[in-house]
């Protein structure tokens, strides 16, 4: 029994380290899901900003840049610039699908470690439960055990106390001297043996 508790006390205590680590590990989920956001945020206002931009001043100003090049040297350093242009844009969006990625993989994760959180907090609640009740059954048997001990005793008391009741002292009675039966036996007395003389 005692090794039973041990066992489960030691599930207890490996349960709360992992509760511990998880709770942990979601609060740098959560800290780094709001760095996620924030980036996400910063790179669709820049974006926003940019595809403003260019419908407001549309394709029309970037045609116009082209053909305002006086020569062929400058007409291709406005194309050079506008290819920058597009790649930085193209590099944007690139980076912005990647943060919504990173912050959908995160979100993931959150929900992941908190139904895990939730699961080692129930595993712990049902494992308390248990340990309770081995406890409560523990103490309720050792009751028993006590009140039967304590039954024994006031019996094995009584019954030595009859038994002293019913035992009279006894005494050996002495025996009445025996007469010896025993006759002495006559010695031989030593008779003059008459023998007539010649």
């Amino acid at each position: 029994l005692n090794s039973e508790l041990r066992s489960l006390n030691k599930e207890l205590d490996s349960i709360v380290k992992q509760i511990n680590e998880t709770s942990d590990t979601l609060e740098q989920t959560k800290a780094e899901l709001a760095i996620a956001k924030g980036k996400e945020e910063a790179q669709y206002e820049a974006m926003t900003l940019r595809i403003k931009y260019l419908y407001e001043n549309g394709n029309h100003s970037i045609l116009e840049m082209l053909f305002s090049a006086g020569s062929l040297a400058e007409f291709l350093n406005h194309t050079e610039y506008y290819s920058s242009i597009m790649e930085y844009d193209r590099e944007i969006l690139d980076e912005l699908v990647t943060i919504r990625e990173e912050v959908a993989v995160k979100e993931q994760t959150l929900i992941d470690s908190q139904k895990r959180l939730q699961n080692l907090q129930d595993t712990l609640d049902e494992k308390e439960k248990t340990l309770t009740s081995k406890i409560a059954n523990t103490s309720a048997d050792l009751s028993e055990y006590t009140k039967k001990i304590a039954n024994a005793k006031a019996e094995a008391e009584k019954l030595k106390e009859e038994a002293k009741e019913e035992v009279v002292p006894v005494v050996p009675e002495k025996e009445p001297e025996k007469p010896n039966r025993e006759e002495p036996k006559e010695e031989p007395k030593d008779e003059p043996s008459e023998k007539p003389s010649d």
